[in-house]
Formats: structure tokens, C-alpha cells, sequence
């Protein structure tokens, strides 16, 4: 039977990916320390080296430079993996339950089935593995830069973070703008993969019936409005990824500026106009890389939501007791069927059918034979009453269990790929001594 049904999927993988992403940020934290290398030494090289002309100075600064750069390296490569595993670990997590969502969907609603999750997973996973990540990880180091900064100058600092509040407003811009355009040609592009998957399922009717050049046209339409969304979407984003690199310039070449004037008046160091330049690259850096992914992180974020839809509402009901073989007596108590708008497909079935016995439906199409066979093979679920197989409802039976005792041919056969002894045997361990019966 089923019991204990277990917290939708997506929601317990997501909490265990939060876990296993805090490692992430700390190494992250690491790799941002170890960026503040190159300035620190600059810094020294203009107020230790230039200043004493010690040889054996500039060569241990930049043996401990090097090896900072190697640490820095080494932890950028862990960091790469580490991304890698949680994206393989997710998949690995959520493939089966997504395919089992789609698969109890698509049975419960025929005519609607695509693979949409499975490439909403892929899109995830791509996303962990991927550069786009980077921003979402450094982008809370940013503050130490800024920081840096603050203590060379105070002056420089307010630059450095006003240029930042810029940078930023102009990212929360991007969002803005980009945002409805990108959902509406991903909401095209699904829609344009779902009359394609269902061009090629039904190729034989389609080429029989002349029916390819409208289903084609139908399909270029969602293709074209997917294009129109996102030519609009890289228009717009490619005019503030223009102006937010000005701006960067821009700001780069005021804090040089303004450190030469400090400088002139014995404010600061030619190390610290330096310093100060490198380290606000760094800081800005975040931003400006987000905007130049932000079509990557829409997307992911789009396919994130669209699993949430589907694997959150699958809850996995875990097997506890495996029941009997059935001696095969089929029971309808009361079974009722009704459409979303609340017409009855089935009302009050109600019949019993003993071991040996056999039962034919006759009725005009539309009657509710093949639902009613679909709800006794446990395909469907009735919206009232009960199917019965032995006593016990059929929605009790673990699906792998009942399908070794109940056979249902439905009226569309299509042959998996594979031997024919394999779709005898539903593709379980084939025993041969059993098959050759």
C-alpha cells in the first residue's frame, strides 16, 4: 500500500542544494580575498620597493604574490567542480521525479504531453555549470572591495560606491525591461516545441492528410513571436550593457583622476590611485557581468518556476506493504468521472467481475469505455468512487506490481524502442528461463 506521502521533490532537492551551495559562497569569499592580491602589491612595490630599492623585497612580494595567485587558481578550479556535482547531483535527484510527474500528467491528460521539464532541469543544470552563476556568487564580496577602497581614501570610497549605486540601478533597469519580452518569447518557444513534438508523433496522419504546410505556419507563427521577444529583449539590453560599460569607463578613468589630485596635494600615493582603480574593476565587476548574462539567469529562473509547477505538486508515495497476487476480481463501487467543468464522462458505475469472467462495452464513441478502462488499469483516478482489483483500490496497488498482473492495450500502440521481448517484459530484468514459457 501507499503511506507517508513525502514533501513535494523539488522543494526537499532545493533545500539540500542550498546546503551543498554554502561551500560555494565560502570559497567564493576566498577567491575574492585573493583578488585583492595584484593591488595590495602594487601597493607595496610603490611604497616598499620603489621607495628603498630593496631587490630582495620586490623578489619576496612577489613570491608571496605568485603564491597567492596559485591559492587563488587552485580555488577557482574546486569551486568549477563543486558547481559541476551539484548540477549532476540534481539532475540526478530530480530527472526521475520530473519524468514520473510528466509521465502521471500525460496520462491524466492525453494530448498534452511534452518533455518540457526534463529541458527546464537541463536548463538549471546548464545554468549551475555555466559562467552566469559567477555574479550571483561574488556579488556579496563586493562590500570588501568598497571597503579597501574606503581606507585608502574616503574620497575614493564615495566614488567608487556612488559609481556603484549606478551600475546597479542600471542592472535593476535591465531586469525591468528585459523581463516581460523574454517570458513571453520563452512562453512562445514552449508552446512552438509542443506543436512540433506533436507534428512528428502524428508524422503518418500529418503527411496522409496534407496537413504539414498549416501545422508549419501555425508553428513559424510562435516561432516568430519567440524571435520578436527576444530581438526586443537584446535590444534592449544591448543599449544598457552600452551605456553601463561607458559608465564603467567612465568611473575608471574619474577615480584615476581624482587619485592624481590627491596625489598632487600629497593626499595620497601614486600606489594608492593605482590600488584604488584595480580594486574598483573588482567591485563593479558583479554587476556588469550580470547584465551581460541576465538572459541566462531570466531563462533559469523561468525554468526554475516551471519545475516548482510540476515537481512541487509530485509528492512520492513510498511502497510500504507489498500486496498479494491478485486472483483477478474487478469491482466498481459508485465510480464517477467528470470533466473540469463539471460534466459527468461516468456516473454510478457499479458492476463486479469474478476470476474467468469476461465483460464487453459496447457504446457510441464518447461514451466513457475508455475511460472506464483506463481508471480499472489505474491510468486515471475516478473523481468519486472506487475501482477495486481483489478489495483493494487499484490506486493502492505500487504500479510496478499491478502492471505485472494487469494488461491494458490502448487504442493508439506504439511500440518502444527496443526488442518486442523487451516491451513484452514492460523493460524489467528479463529472466529467460520464465520468458522462453
Amino acid at each position: 500500500m501507499r503511506t507517508n506521502q513525502q514533501p513535494p521533490a523539488l522543494q526537499v532537492v532545493m533545500k539540500e542544494a542550498r546546503r551543498a551551495i554554502r561551500p560555494l559562497v565560502w570559497f567564493s569569499g576566498g577567491i575574492n580575498v585573493l583578488m585583492l592580491t595584484g593591488a595590495l602589491y602594487m601597493l607595496q612595490v610603490y611604497h616598499r620597493v620603489l621607495s628603498s630599492h630593496s631587490l630582495e623585497t620586490l623578489v619576496m612580494l612577489s613570491l608571496m604574490a605568485a603564491g597567492a595567485l596559485a591559492a587563488m587558481a587552485g580555488l577557482e578550479v574546486v569551486r568549477g567542480r563543486l558547481l559541476a556535482k551539484v548540477g549532476s547531483w540534481m539532475n540526478a535527484r530530480l530527472a526521475p521525479v520530473l519524468l514520473t510527474a510528466s509521465v502521471e500528467y500525460a496520462a491524466s491528460a492525453p494530448g498534452h504531453a511534452n518533455a518540457r521539464p526534463l529541458r527546464d532541469l537541463d536548463q538549471v543544470r546548464n545554468f549551475f555549470t555555466s559562467p552566469s552563476i559567477f555574479p550571483i556568487l561574488d556579488a556579496p564580496w563586493a562590500p570588501l572591495f568598497f571597503a579597501a577602497i574606503f581606507v585608502m581614501h574616503p574620497w575614493l570610497g564615495w566614488l567608487a560606491l556612488c559609481g556603484g549605486i549606478v551600475l546597479f540601478a542600471l542592472a535593476l533597469l535591465n531586469e525591468y525591461v528585459t523581463r516581460k519580452p523574454l517570458t513571453e518569447a520563452a512562453n512562445a518557444q514552449s508552446r512552438a516545441y509542443v506543436q512540433a513534438e506533436a507534428t512528428i508523433r502524428n508524422a503518418e496522419v500529418v503527411q496522409a492528410m496534407g496537413m504539414l504546410k498549416p501545422l508549419m505556419e501555425g508553428w513559424k507563427a510562435q516561432q516568430d513571436e519567440a524571435n520578436k521577444g527576444q530581438v526586443l529583449a537584446a535590444n534592449r539590453g544591448g543599449v544598457i550593457a552600452a551605456i553601463a560599460r561607458c559608465h564603467r569607463l567612465a568611473l575608471q578613468m574619474a577615480i584615476l583622476g581624482l587619485g592624481a589630485y590627491l596625489v598632487l596635494r600629497n593626499e595620497a600615493s601614486p600606489g594608492i590611485m593605482i590600488s584604488a582603480s584595480i580594486l574598483m574593476g573588482r567591485a563593479l565587476s558583479p554587476v556588469e557581468q550580470a547584465i551581460g548574462t541576465w538572459k541566462a539567469t531570466v531563462g533559469a529562473r523561468a525554468a526554475y518556476r516551471r519545475l516548482t509547477a510540476v515537481a512541487g505538486q509530485h509528492r512520492e508515495a513510498t511502497p510500504v506493504l507489498p500486496l498479494p497476487r491478485p486472483k483477478g476480481r474487478f469491482e466498481a463501487d459508485n465510480l464517477v468521472l467528470a470533466r473540469q467543468g463539471g460534466e459527468h464522462i461516468l456516473k454510478g458505475i457499479n458492476f463486479r467481475l469474478e476470476p474467468g469472467e469476461a465483460m464487453a462495452l459496447i457504446g457510441p464513441s464518447g461514451a466513457g469505455k475508455t475511460s472506464l478502462a483506463r481508471i480499472l488499469a489505474g491510468a486515471w483516478r475516478p473523481s468519486a468512487g472506487r475501482a477495486l482489483l481483489d478489495g483493494t483500490d487499484v490506486a493502492q496497488w505500487a504500479a510496478e506490481d499491478r502492471g505485472r498482473h494487469v494488461g491494458y492495450l490502448p487504442q493508439d500502440i506504439e511500440l518502444f524502442a527496443g526488442t518486442v521481448s523487451e516491451n513484452i517484459c514492460r523493460f524489467a530484468m528479463l529472466n529467460p528461463a520464465v520468458f522462453n514459457k
